[in-house]
């Protein structure tokens, strides 16, 4: 009843009292309505400011990325004293950058963040650095931005983890199979999460494919002979039984699965 009567501060209290029992209650929806109603008309700066803060949490979880980076601007902008909001808000606005592909402006809201606060938002934010570097390529800065999140910022162990797993990924795109597998092993023996556990066992899935998909490539370059030459071994092996052929072509009959890239988790 009092949200339904005419605006004034007790509407803006019930407002805002509703919209955190439904954000408690996972109910976003129904929240968003109340905090956009709480901005729209509240006529002190503490209940709008609120309200965006509200917005941008409640969109950020129904991953509705664009409304998240539109009150996550707003709410990073208007941040005075609450430094742990004003980062978040960063690292969320960088979210909604990644998101949309726009790397360059996604880079400057993470390094903001970075510079700001050591706080566990720093590690998502320097683990994203990481891995925009990895989109463009660019492994040396992208395996720096990890050494980085390893030596400052290691002790938010899931954020470090994930940085092991990207770094697996730029070791396969050099072609050091070896690093990558002691990479993920490292995950593996020391991580306590097991969704970030499973993630580092289906990248090392992946590897071990790839070195059975070579190594039948190198099976069949062996038997490749030179067919142009006249050697009396090329006759040869042409006036043999085929059987052996058509097995080692068979064996060939399979997926070759080729790791994925590292993605941002939530």
């Amino acid at each position: 009843e009092v949200i339904e009567a005419p605006f004034g501060d007790n509407t803006a209290i019930a407002l805002s009292k509703s919209a955190r029992i439904n954000m408690d209650l996972k109910s976003y929806p129904k929240a968003i309505a109340r905090f956009l109603l709480l901005e729209e008309n509240a006529k002190f700066d503490d209940y709008k400011f609120s309200a965006q803060v509200g917005l941008m949490t409640a969109y950020n979880a129904i991953e509705d990325h664009v409304n998240t980076g539109k009150y996550a601007e707003l709410v990073e902008k208007n941040t005075i004293d609450d430094n742990t909001v004003k980062y978040q808000a960063s690292v969320l606005l960088g979210n909604s950058f990644l998101k949309s592909f726009k790397l360059d402006s996604a880079m400057l809201a993470y390094e903001r963040t970075v510079k700001g606060t050591q706080k566990v938002m720093a590690a998502e934010a320097q683990f994203n650095i990481a891995y925009i570097y990895f989109v463009q390529q660019k492994y040396d800065e992208s395996e720096g931005a990890i050494s980085k999140l390893l030596k400052e910022l290691s002790v938010y162990q899931d954020w470090a983890s994930r940085g092991f797993i990207l770094l697996a990924d730029i070791y396969v795109k050099r072609g050091d199979v070896l690093q990558a597998k002691f990479a993920l092993n490292t995950v593996i023996a020391n991580h306590e999460g097991q969704e970030i556990v499973d993630l580092a066992k289906s990248k090392l899935i992946e590897i071990e494919e790839l070195e059975k998909a070579k190594l039948v490539e190198k099976e069949e370059e062996k038997f490749d002979v030179n067919i142009g030459g006249d050697s009396e071994v090329n006759n040869e092996l042409f006036e043999e039984d085929n059987d052996t052929e058509v097995e080692l072509l068979d064996s060939l009959n399979t997926d070759v699965v080729v790791p994925t890239d590292s993605t941002i988790t939530k």
